[in-house]
């Protein structure tokens, strides 16, 4: 379940980009090569950098893991699935921001994932007088 939200957002995001002419998805039918590319690495970031080592999650995956296994019912069905959904919509948000702030400044994604990290809306803030 959490699997097809998480296509149902991705084919909601696809949808919108395509759809749209200017704003932050619109990436995803201007840059389509580089906005998987983005993707990837963010989620990656999302995933590995922020929820396992930045708020400390590492320690207790394991363990945690094999108790969720083991979880049947509509409760946790409906957390899996919205956690998945919103997780997938903040990985595709970061990796649009990423693509779209590379092609506005002209500079390489490599560079715009290092200067924006998870958050570009204060990275453009700071670099924008610069």
């Amino acid at each position: 379940m959490g699997a097809l939200s998480s296509l149902l957002v991705v084919a909601g995001v696809c949808l919108v980009g395509v759809g749209s002419s200017s704003g932050t998805f619109s990436v995803v039918s201007d840059r389509p090569l580089l906005f998987l590319v983005a993707v990837a690495f963010a989620l990656f970031d999302a995933l590995v950098l922020y929820l396992l080592v930045g708020c400390l999650l590492w320690p207790t995956v394991v363990r945690r893991w094999t108790a969720l296994r083991n979880l049947r019912g509509p409760a946790p069905t409906m957390l899996t699935v919205f956690i998945s959904g919103v997780l997938t919509g903040v990985v595709l948000y970061i990796a649009a921001l990423w693509t779209l702030e590379s092609s506005l400044w002209g500079i390489g994604l490599a560079e715009t994932m290092v200067v924006l990290g998870n958050n570009g809306r204060y990275a453009t803030l700071l670099l924008v007088p610069v």
